[in-house]
C-alpha cells in the first residue's frame, strides 16, 4: 500500500504559529495519527489532520509576540530617515500615487452620483416612463403625445397614478419689483404622488389640481418672497398674462441625482384651458414625458403587452405607421440610450464604464510605479537588513517595519491627493457637468474609498517588497547580491503594461479630437454670430416693424424670425404626399422670408419662400434632403412642384417649392431629422424666436439695440438673448467634454509613465555604475553604453504598441459607431502616437543614460 502525505497548508500554518521547542513533538504525533487513519480512509485522515492542527493552537504551544513601544518610535524615526535619504525616489512615488488617488476619488464621487440617480424615490420600483419603441415608423422617442398619459390611466386599472412632465419654455416671471427669466415646466396633479419631492408648504394632492396653479422650489421662494409665506401669492408668468398663476406649494430643492430638475412647476390644467385641442393630438410629438405609478411591480410586463391596444382604439387609421410603446423603469431612465427627444441630463453608461477603465488604468500605472520603484531599491537595503538582523530584529519585526514605510508613503500621497483635488475640482466639474464640493469628502462613500485605497495600495504594492526584504539570507546576499532575473522580469511586465495603456490613451485622444473637430466643422455657419431672442405673441404680430427698426442699426447685418430654432424648441408635425400615405413626422419651421439666409441654410433645388407670392403664403413648402428622401422622391428636381399635405386633423394642402441642404437639430450622434419651412399656416402659430446675424465684435451693441426696440413695442418683455452657436454646442457638450477629459487623462498617463521611467532608469544606472566604468576602461564608447541601457526599453515599447493596436481598433470602432456622422478610422493616429510615444521614451532614457555613460570611470570606481 502506498504511503500518503498529509496536506501542506495545515503544516505551513503549524510552522507559522507553533514555537520551535514544541514543533517537533506536535508534528510527529500529527504525522503518526495521519498514517494510521489513512489506512482506512484518506479523506477522513485529512479532515482530522486539519482539525488536530487547529486543536494545537493552545497558549502553551504558540509563539510569543512582544509589543515593545520604543520599537514603534524607532520605526517611525527610521521611516522618516529612509524617506529623507531616498528623497528623489520618495518624491517620484508620492507624485505618482497622488495623481492616481486624486483621479480615483473624483471618479468614485462621480460614479456614485450617476449610479444613484432616482434611487431616493420610495416607490421607484413601481414607477415607469412611457416611451416609444416605434413612432409612426420614425424611430424611438422618449416623449409621447399629450393624450397618451390620460388614456392609459383611464383604460388600465393597474395604473394608480399618472403624471406628465413637459417644458413650457423660458418665460419672464415677475412678483412686485422682481423679474427674472425662468424655465417653466408643466406637471399633472399626481406629480407629488408619483415622485418623492417633499412639499414644505401646501397640499401635495391638490397643489397642481386646478388651472393657473404653480408650485415652486425652496430656492425660488427665497428668491422672490424672501422670508414671506408665498402661498396664495400670484406670479406673473409670460408677457401676455395667459400663464399667470397662484402659488399653491413650496417643495424642497430637488437633489442633484434626480433626472427631474426644475424650480417652478405649472399645473397641466393651465395648458388644457389655454389649448384644449392638445388632448386630441395623438400624432403630434411634443417634449412631453409620461410617468406611471403601478399598483404592483409585476404588472409592468402585462401592461406592456396591453399598450398595443391603444393604437387600435385611438389611432387605428395608422395601419402602416408604428405606434409601439415601451415601459422603462424609472431607475433605468438615466442611462437609457437610443431615444430621440431624450432628457438632456441622460448619460451613457458606456461612457461611464470607459471613464472608469481609463481611471483604473491610471491608478494601476501609479501602483506599478510605486511597486517598481520600491522593488528596485532592494539592492540598497541589503546591508540595512543584515545589520538589523545582527542586532536582534526578527523577520516579523522587519516585515512590519517595511510595511509601515510603505504605509507612510501612501498616506503622504493621499494627503497630497486631497490638495490636488482642491485645485482640479472646478475643471472636473466643468468637464463632467457636475457640481461637487470639497465638503463631500466627509460622505461615507468618500471616506470608505480613502481607507480602501490606503490599505489596499499598502498591501498590494508594499507586501511583496516587504516580504522579500524581511526574508533575505544576509550572508548569501552580501556575497552574491540579489537575484535580478525575477526582478527584471517583473519590471518588464509592469513597463509593458504602462506603455500599452499610455499608447491606447494617446490614440484614443487623437481619434476623439478628430471626430469632434469633424462635428464642429458641420456647425460652421460663417464668421458672424447669431443672436437668438425669445419673443412673445405681441412681438410676433409686430415682427415686420421690429425687423425694420433693427436692420437700421449698423451693428445688425440681418434679422429673421421662426417658430423653431434648432436646439431651442421642437415642433413636430406629420406631412404626406397624399391623404392615403403614411405620414412623415417633420420638424416644422414657421419662418419669415429672410430666416434661412440669417441661418446660412443652403438650397439644393428650387427656391426659398418669397413673401411677395400669394401661392407661397397660402401653401409653399421648402423641405430638407432627409424629408425629400423619406417622402419617396428619387431626385430633388422631381420633388419640386409636387403636392404635400401638412398637419393631422385637417391637413393643409400645398406644393414643394425648394429642397434645402440638411442641417443639425440636436446631438451629432443622431441622424438629421426631416424638416419643413413655411409661412404661417394657421393664425395661432406664431414666431417664438427672433434671430439676428451680427459681426462678432458688434454683439454687445446688437443686444442693446434689440432691448431698445423691443421696449418700444412691449415694455413689459424682458430680453433673454443668447448666442445660437454656444447654445447649440451645449447639445453635444457631453461628447466635447469626453474628448477633453480623455485628452487630459492621456497627458496624466504620459506624465506617470515618465515618472516611473525616471525612477527605474536612475536606479538602473546607479546599480550598474561600476560595470559601465569597467566597460569604458576596456574601450566601450558612449554610444555603445547608451545602446546597452536603452535597448530593452525600446523593445518593450515596441511590444506594447503591437499589443495595443488591435485593442485600439476594436474599441474605437465601437465608439465611432455611436455617431451617425463620423470619420473613418485611418492609420494617422496610430502613426502619430507611435512617433510621440517613441520620442517620449527615448528622450527620457537618453537624458539619463548619456549622463551616466559620460561620467568619469575613476569617480564611479572610487564610490563605495
Amino acid at each position: 500500500m502506498s504511503k500518503h502525505n498529509p496536506p501542506k497548508w495545515p503544516l505551513r500554518f503549524l510552522h507559522w504559529f507553533c514555537k520551535e521547542e514544541s514543533l517537533d513533538e506536535i508534528e510527529g504525533d500529527l504525522h503518526e495519527m495521519f498514517q494510521k487513519r489513512s489506512k482506512t480512509s484518506v479523506y477522513k485522515a485529512k479532515f482530522f489532520f486539519y482539525w488536530n492542527v487547529l486543536r494545537s493552537m493552545r497558549r502553551m504551544n504558540m509563539k510569543t509576540v512582544q509589543i515593545n513601544w520604543p520599537v514603534g518610535t524607532i520605526s517611525f524615526i527610521q521611516t522618516v530617515r529612509f524617506l529623507r535619504r531616498d528623497g528623489v525616489y520618495s518624491l517620484l512615488n508620492a507624485l505618482s500615487l497622488c495623481i492616481g488617488f486624486s483621479l480615483t476619488l473624483l471618479f468614485v464621487w462621480y460614479a456614485n452620483t450617476e449610479l444613484s440617480f432616482d434611487q431616493f424615490h420610495s416607490k421607484k420600483d413601481r414607477i415607469y416612463r412611457v416611451s416609444f419603441d416605434q413612432y409612426m415608423d420614425m424611430g424611438s422617442y422618449a416623449t409621447t403625445p399629450y393624450p397618451v398619459g390620460p388614456a392609459i390611466k383611464e383604460d388600465y386599472p393597474e395604473v394608480l397614478a399618472m403624471t406628465r412632465f413637459a417644458s413650457a419654455g423660458r418665460m419672464p416671471v415677475k412678483y412686485e419689483d422682481k423679474a427674472f427669466f425662468e424655465k417653466i415646466k408643466l406637471a399633472d396633479e399626481d406629480f407629488f404622488q408619483v415622485f418623492d419631492f417633499p412639499l414644505l408648504l401646501g397640499n401635495p394632492a391638490s397643489a397642481l389640481k386646478d388651472h393657473h396653479q404653480v408650485v415652486i422650489s425652496e430656492t425660488l421662494s427665497k428668491k422672490y418672497f424672501k422670508d414671506e409665506n408665498p402661498i396664495g401669492k400670484q406670479l406673473i408668468i409670460g408677457a401676455d398674462g395667459s400663464y399667470n398663476a397662484t402659488v399653491t406649494g413650496v417643495y424642497q430643492d430637488m437633489p442633484a441625482n434626480s433626472q427631474i430638475q426644475v424650480d417652478i412647476i405649472l399645473s397641466y390644467e393651465t395648458l388644457h384651458q389655454l389649448y384644449p385641442v392638445i388632448e386630441t393630438l395623438w400624432r403630434q410629438m411634443p417634449g412631453n414625458y409620461t410617468y406611471l405609478l403601478l399598483n404592483d411591480e409585476s404588472k409592468a410586463n402585462p401592461l406592456q403587452r396591453k399598450l398595443t391596444q391603444l393604437k387600435d382604439k385611438y389611432v387605428s387609421e395608422l395601419e402602416r405607421g408604428g405606434y409601439d410603446f415601451r415601459l422603462i423603469p424609472l431607475v433605468d431612465v438615466h442611462f437609457y440610450e437610443g431615444l430621440y427627444n431624450e432628457n438632456s441630463l441622460n448619460r451613457s453608461f458606456k461612457d461611464l464604464v470607459v471613464f472608469g477603465i481609463v481611471i483604473g488604468l491610471i491608478l494601476l500605472i501609479s501602483i506599478m510605479n510605486f511597486a517598481n520603484l520600491t522593488s528596485s531599491r532592494y539592492l540598497t537595503r541589503i546591508k540595512e537588513v543584515g545589520v538589523r538582523k545582527v542586532i536582534g530584529a526578527g523577520k516579523t519585526q522587519l516585515l512590519f517595519q517595511f510595511l509601515f514605510q510603505s504605509f507612510m508613503m501612501v498616506v503622504i500621497a493621499m494627503i497630497l491627493a486631497y490638495a490636488v483635488m482642491m485645485g482640479i475640482l472646478p475643471y472636473f466639474n466643468e468637464l463632467a457637468v457636475t457640481s461637487f464640493e470639497m465638503n463631500q469628502i466627509l460622505q461615507p462613500v468618500s471616506l470608505m474609498s480613502t481607507c480602501v485605497l490606503i490599505v489596499g495600495v499598502t498591501l498590494i504594492a508594499g507586501i511583496i517588497p516587504a516580504i522579500k526584504l524581511a526574508s533575505l539570507d544576509v550572508a548569501r546576499q552580501a556575497q552574491n547580491g540579489l537575484s535580478k532575473a525575477g526582478q527584471r522580469r517583473t519590471k518588464s511586465y509592469f513597463l509593458i503594461f504602462q506603455y500599452l495603456a499610455t499608447f491606447i490613451l494617446m490614440v484614443s485622444s487623437m481619434v476623439m479630437y478628430e471626430q469632434l473637430h469633424f462635428l464642429e466643422s458641420r456647425l460652421d455657419l460663417g464668421e458672424e454670430e447669431r443672436i437668438v431672442v425669445p419673443i412673445n405673441k405681441s412681438l410676433s404680430e409686430d415682427m415686420k416693424v421690429l425687423q425694420a427698426a433693427l436692420e437700421a442699426y449698423p451693428s445688425i447685418l440681418a434679422t429673421g424670425a421662426s417658430s423653431h430654432v434648432p436646439s431651442f424648441y421642437g415642433d413636430s408635425w406629420p406631412v404626406r404626399r397624399s391623404l392615403e400615405d403614411t405620414p412623415v413626422q417633420t420638424e416644422n419651421f414657421v419662418i419669415t422670408e429672410d430666416y434661412p439666409e440669417v441661418m446660412s441654410y443652403q438650397l439644393l433645388a428650387g427656391r426659398m419662400l418669397n413673401g411677395d407670392l400669394q401661392s407661397d403664403i397660402d401653401g409653399g413648402y421648402v423641405i430638407n434632403e432627409t424629408c425629400a428622401t423619406m417622402l419617396g422622391f428619387d431626385s430633388y428636381e422631381r420633388a419640386i412642384g409636387q403636392t404635400l399635405y401638412f398637419g393631422s386633423d385637417e391637413p393643409k394642402k400645398g406644393k414643394i417649392i425648394g429642397i434645402a441642404k440638411d442641417f443639425h437639430f440636436d446631438s451629432f450622434r443622431e441622424k438629421i431629422s426631416p424638416a419643413l419651412f413655411q409661412f404661417q399656416p394657421y393664425e395661432w402659430m406664431n414666431y417664438k424666436f427672433l434671430v439676428m446675424k451680427v459681426p462678432i465684435e458688434e454683439a454687445v451693441n446688437a443686444i442693446e439695440a434689440v432691448e431698445t426696440e423691443v421696449g418700444k413695442i412691449d415694455p413689459e418683455w424682458v430680453i433673454d438673448a443668447s448666442f445660437f452657436e454656444d447654445h447649440f454646442k451645449q447639445r453635444y457638450l457631453q461628447e466635447t467634454n469626453q474628448g477633453k477629459l480623455v485628452t487630459s487623462l492621456t497627458l496624466i498617463a504620459i506624465i506617470l509613465t515618465c515618472l516611473g521611467q525616471i525612477g527605474l532608469i536612475l536606479h538602473y544606472v546607479l546599480s550598474r555604475q561600476k560595470e559601465m566604468a569597467v566597460r569604458k576602461v576596456l574601450g566601450a564608447t558612449v554610444q555603445q553604453l547608451w545602446s546597452m541601457m536603452t535597448r530593452s526599453y525600446v523593445l518593450m515599447m515596441g511590444l506594447s504598441i503591437a499589443l495595443a493596436i488591435p485593442v485600439c481598433i476594436y474599441f474605437l470602432t465601437e465608439w465611432l459607431s455611436t455617431f451617425y456622422y463620423r470619420i473613418p478610422l485611418g492609420p494617422k493616429p496610430f502613426i502619430l502616437a507611435t512617433v510621440a510615444a517613441g520620442f517620449i521614451v527615448v528622450s527620457v532614457i537618453t537624458s539619463i543614460a548619456l549622463n551616466a555613460a559620460r561620467k568619469n570611470p575613476v569617480e564611479s570606481l572610487s564610490e563605495e
